[in-house]
């Protein structure tokens, strides 16, 4: 079972073995000082724990990057304050991935709980807060194209969905996987909505009357502004058949019957999307989506837990459409299998060690496996420190692009660079690895 991040930094104990790397500068002993005390020692411990493939990617090592931040946070030495800003950026997975993680401020909050910790927590939270919007705003555009929603109806739909989709910190590498998850979600959250009604005491009784005045009220906009004058008879005619029936059920009525009647009118609703011919046919539709949302609202208003019910079945069950409207329009592509492009916080993930989690951000592109083994072999050898900055943000940039075209072809040329570091003797193993062996 994945472990949270505080349930990985509760167990991080200070040790005098890690180290961090700070470049020479006036007040280098203060700042040294501080990477020795508890505070810095436990930072180390944590990134050590959490961050350290990712550190080790962009940086090297994990103690240059807590060098920066910390050098650039105490250091009175000007030249030195932008130290802190560039180890907090969007490309910098180390530190603004985790605190941009859905539910946020994991480092901020370990920090705090080091004695001596608040200077650096202000200091983290100050230079991130302009970024968390921007990175928050990419991160959404980039799962809202994944979702790959074309029809405004599902453009709009998607909007509602991803954000909170990010803020759960659901993740999937194939839109097939997250449809699977969204329809478990949907059925799990459905059958809640089930025991709810078989729960409630079988006498339970609700007035019809709330119902029959909302649909009064919404009758009032085809009428003529201070006249009896009806201005549109069809739609007048229309919402009169809907109160008509909700009279047949009488003054009270079961939540049940109310709930069985709303679910016979989303049917209805649910037909009559993309087949409406007729403006009357489309004036329906409109009309039965106002009697069925006075329904669930006069349910909501007395059953107040049925609302986050309610919510959160509408949630999955959104995404659940999105999905389905997309794969259905893109299965005659031949890449109907997209990959969603993950956010910063979910690179990390790929990052961490785990050649499962790589495979699984490529999807069943072919080579996935290989292009994993590979990628993890070259960032642990002796070779990686040899690699240009350039060609590691490349390799960033594709892996968060999910381009494994881009991602295949950066790797190898930064296998030549690793390859032609490495001393002869060390070249077999390295020769097995570009062969798939």
């Amino acid at each position: 079972m994945a472990r949270t991040l505080d349930e990985i930094f509760s167990d991080t104990q200070p040790t005098t073995q890690q180290q961090v790397s700070l470049p020479e500068t006036q007040d280098r002993g203060v700042v040294q000082k501080v990477a020795e005390s508890r505070v810095g020692r436990a930072l180390t411990g944590f990134s050590e724990k959490v961050l350290k493939k990712p550190a080790e990617f962009l940086f090297e090592t994990t103690g240059k990057t807590l060098g920066s931040f910390l050098l650039g946070t105490f250091s009175k030495d000007p030249k030195f304050k932008k130290l802190a800003e560039e180890t907090i950026t969007p490309g910098n997975i180390a530190f603004t991935a985790i605190e941009l993680y859905p539910g946020g401020g994991f480092v901020t909050k370990q920090l705090k709980k080091i004695p001596g910790g608040d200077k650096l927590a202000r200091s983290f939270t100050r230079r991130i807060s302009n970024l968390s919007n921007k990175a928050q705003a990419k991160a959404v555009k980039k799962f809202s194209e994944g979702l790959g929603a074309t029809k405004q109806e599902f453009k709009l739909k998607s909007e509602k969905v991803v954000p909170e989709l990010l803020k759960r910190g659901v993740s999937a590498t194939s839109r097939e996987r997250l449809l699977g998850k969204a329809a478990k979600e949907a059925d799990i959250s459905g059958a809640a909505i089930d025991d709810f009604f078989e729960q409630l005491p079988k006498a339970t009784r609700l007035k019809t009357k709330p119902l029959v005045d909302a649909l009064n009220k919404y009758r009032q906009q085809f009428i003529v502004k201070g006249t009896k004058i009806i201005a549109d008879k069809r739609a007048v005619a229309l919402v009169d058949e809907f109160k008509a029936t909700i009279a047949e059920l009488g003054d009270e009525v079961s939540p049940g019957t109310l709930r069985s009647l709303r679910n016979i009118w989303d049917k209805q609703i649910l037909r009559g999307k993309g087949f409406v011919k007729t403006v009357s046919e489309g004036e329906r539709i409109d009309i039965l989506r106002n009697a069925r949302f006075a329904i669930a609202k006069e349910l909501g208003k007395e059953f107040p837990r049925l609302n986050k019910l309610n919510a959160e079945f509408t949630f999955w069950k959104t995404t659940q459409e999105v999905l389905e409207e997309t794969l259905k329009r893109t299965a005659s592509q031949v890449k109907s299998r997209q990959i969603i492009p993950m956010s910063t916080a979910a690179l990390l993930t790929g990052l961490s060690g785990n050649e499962g989690d790589l495979i699984a951000t490529f999807g069943k592109s072919a080579g996935a496996a290989f292009l994993a083994r590979q990628f993890f072999s070259f960032i642990s050898s002796p070779g990686w420190k040899f690699v240009s900055g350039s060609n590691k943000k490349k390799l960033a940039d594709a892996l968060l692009d999910t381009n494994v075209e881009n991602f295949a072809t950066i790797l190898s040329k930064i296998g030549v660079v690793i390859k032609n570091a490495v001393p002869e003797e060390n070249r077999k193993t390295l020769d097995q690895i570009f062969i798939g062996i």
